[in-house]
C-alpha cells in the first residue's frame, strides 16, 4: 500500500523531578481496567493540529492510547488552551476514556501547556473522566511556573504512576508494536531541547520517529548510538522544522518516506526553516504540514500505510509563508516607502517600520541588519520583497548610512550574558528582563544573533536596545 492522502473531517508542577536514586512512586490500586476504545488491529498516529506546538495521539492495535505532548496552555503566551480546545474534544470524539501513557518530550510551553488541562480536567469527577495510567518525563529540572503546575497536577492524581525515561528503554504499547526511547541518555547539563524524549514506534515494517524538539547535539548522540535503528518510514520533524534540527547526516540515517511538520500558521518563528525544508525535499519524502492540512493521520497494518489529512493544502499563492518572485521594479523601496507600506511587509509592525524610517538611508538591503529587531530570519524573509533605491535626503535625526544604530555601551567590567546558555536567573538579572521574560527568551532558543530577541514576545525595539549591550550569542 503506497502513501496516499485522503480527505478526513474532524468533527495543565510544584515538586521537581525525583532526584537520582529516589524510588519511583507506585500507583494506587485502580478501578477495574477499561480500554480506551475497542482494538482496531491497526496502529494509528494522529498528529494534531494545535497551531504552534506539538501533540500526537498514538492508538495501537491492542487498544492502547498514548498521548505525546499537549501543545500550548492557557498561560505563557496567552494562547488558547489546546488541551481544552483540541485534545479533550478529540478524545471525546474518538471515545477514548483511558490514556495508557502520557509522555512529555520536554518542558517547553508549546509542548506541555495543554497537558496541564488534560490532567486537571479529566479527573474521575470531571465531565469527561479519562483514566491516566502513567506519565513519562525526561526529568530535567525546569524552573518555569508552568512545569511546576504540570507536576503538581500529576502528583495530585494519586493513581498516575510518574517516572523519568531514558534512552534504551522499551515501552509497553501492547502486542504488535515495538516502542523504544532513543534520547536522552541523561539530562545533566543539557538544554531543554537536547533533553527531549525521542521515541521510535514500529509496527511490522512501518515505523515512526517522534523527535520532540531534539536538535544537533541529540541527533549526534543518536547517530553515534542508534544509527542502525534510526531508519523510519515517518519522521515527525524535530523542533517544528527548525534550522537547528534535521541535519543532512540525520536525515540520511532516517531515510523517511513521509515527513510531518507540526507548525502554526503565521508563527513568529517563521518555521519551518527554508533550508530545512530543502533538506526534507532532497530526501524525496512526502511533506505534510499541520498549518496547511490540519490534523494529519497515518494508519498502518504493519505492511503498508495510509496518510489522510483534515483538509487539502492551499494553492501555493495562498499560503501564509509564500514569497512571490518580484522584479526590481515591483520591489518595495526601503528608502522611500511610507510607514503604512512598510507595515505590509512580513514581520514588520508599526515599531519596526518607524525604526526602518529612522535609520534611512540604506545603501543596500543588508543594511536593514542595523535596525534593532531585524535579525537574520526576518532579513531573509524581506530580501526578495524589497530594494534600496537611490537615497533621498536623510530625515532629521536619521542615523547616517553605514554608521548603524548609536552604539550602546557594554556593561562596565562585566561579561555579556549568552542568551543561548544562560539560566533564567542570569537572564532576569539583565536590566529590563523580568523572570517571565527570561523564560520567554529561553523558550525561543536558539538565537543566531542578538537581534533575533526582537521575536520574543514582550521585547520591542526600545527594550531590545536596552538589552543588547548586556547580551551575546554563541552556539
Amino acid at each position: 500500500m503506497h502513501p496516499r492522502r485522503t480527505q478526513r473531517s474532524r468533527s495543565r508542577p510544584l515538586p521537581l523531578p525525583l532526584p537520582p536514586g529516589t524510588p519511583q512512586r507506585r500507583p494506587l490500586p485502580l478501578p477495574p481496567q477499561r480500554r480506551s476504545a475497542p482494538p482496531s488491529g491497526a496502529l494509528t498516529l494522529y498528529f494534531l493540529d494545535i497551531d504552534q506546538g506539538d501533540s500526537t495521539l498514538i492508538y495501537t492495535p491492542s487498544g492502547k492510547a498514548i498521548l505525546v505532548d499537549g501543545g500550548r496552555g492557557g498561560s505563557g503566551y496567552k494562547r488558547k488552551d489546546k488541551g481544552r480546545t483540541v485534545i479533550i474534544p478529540f478524545l471525546k470524539e474518538k471515545g477514548i476514556k483511558k490514556l495508557d501513557m502520557v509522555i512529555m518530550t520536554h518542558a517547553d510551553e508549546d509542548h506541555i501547556g495543554g497537558l496541564v488541562t488534560v490532567v486537571n480536567e479529566t479527573k474521575p469527577e470531571s465531565g469527561y473522566p479519562v483514566e491516566i495510567v502513567e506519565f513519562l518525563d525526561p526529568g530535567q529540572a525546569h524552573t518555569t511556573f508552568l512545569y511546576k503546575e504540570l507536576l503538581k497536577a500529576v502528583m495530585d492524581r494519586k493513581e498516575i504512576k510518574y517516572r523519568n525515561s531514558r534512552s534504551g528503554e522499551r515501552l509497553d504499547f501492547g502486542e504488535g508494536v515495538i516502542a523504544e526511547v532513543l534520547n536522552p541518555p541523561d539530562v545533566a547539563g543539557k538544554t531543554s531541547n537536547a533533553a527531549s524524549i525521542v521515541l521510535k514506534v514500529a509496527c511490522g515494517g512501518v515505523s515512526f520517529l517522534l523527535t520532540g524538539d531534539a536538535e544537533a547535539s541529540a541527533e549526534r548522540y543518536m547517530l553515534d548510538t542508534y544509527r542502525d535503528k534510526l531508519k523510519s518510514t515517518v519522521l515527525k520533524a524535530g523542533h517544528h522544522g527548525s534550522g537547528a534540527s534535521s541535519s543532512d547526516a540525520f536525515l540520511a540515517a532516517v531515510k523517511p518516506e513521509v515527513v510531518v511538520i507540526s507548525v502554526g500558521t503565521k508563527n513568529k518563528f517563521l518555521l519551518p526553516d527554508k533550508n530545512t525544508l530543502n533538506r526534507f525535499e532532497a530526501t524525496g519524502a512526502k511533506i505534510y504540514r499541520t498549518d496547511y492540512q490540519g490534523t494529519i493521520t497515518v494508519t498502518t497494518d504493519g505492511k503498508g500505510y495510509k496518510v489522510s489529512t483534515e483538509r487539502e493544502a492551499p494553492p501555493l499563492k495562498d499560503r501564509w509563508d509564500f514569497v512571490p518572485t518580484l522584479s526590481e521594479d515591483e520591489k518595495m523601496d526601503i528608502n522611500s516607502a511610507s510607514a503604512a507600506e512598510l507595515e505590509k511587509l512580513p514581520r514588520i509592525g508599526k515599531g519596526l517600520a518607524a525604526e526602518i524610517i529612522k535609520r534611512r538611508p540604506y545603501q543596500k538591503v543588508d543594511d536593514l541588519r542595523r535596525v534593532p529587531g531585524i535579525g537574520v530570519k526576518i532579513l531573509e524573509r524581506l530580501r526578495p520583497l524589497v530594494k534600496a533605491g537611490p537615497p533621498a535626503e536623510p530625515a532629521p535625526g536619521a542615523v547616517p548610512a553605514g554608521e548603524g544604530a548609536p552604539e550602546a555601551k557594554a556593561p562596565a567590567g562585566g561579561a555579556r550574558v549568552n542568551v543561548n546558555s544562560a539560566s533564567a536567573e542570569e537572564l532576569a538579572a539583565i536590566p529590563g528582563v523580568s523572570p517571565a521574560l527570561a523564560n520567554a527568551i529561553i523558550a525561543g532558543r536558539p538565537y543566531r544573533d542578538t537581534g533575533e530577541l526582537r521575536n520574543v514576545p514582550g521585547i520591542g525595539p526600545a527594550k531590545l536596545e536596552k538589552i543588547l549591550p548586556h547580551v551575546s550569542v554563541s552556539e
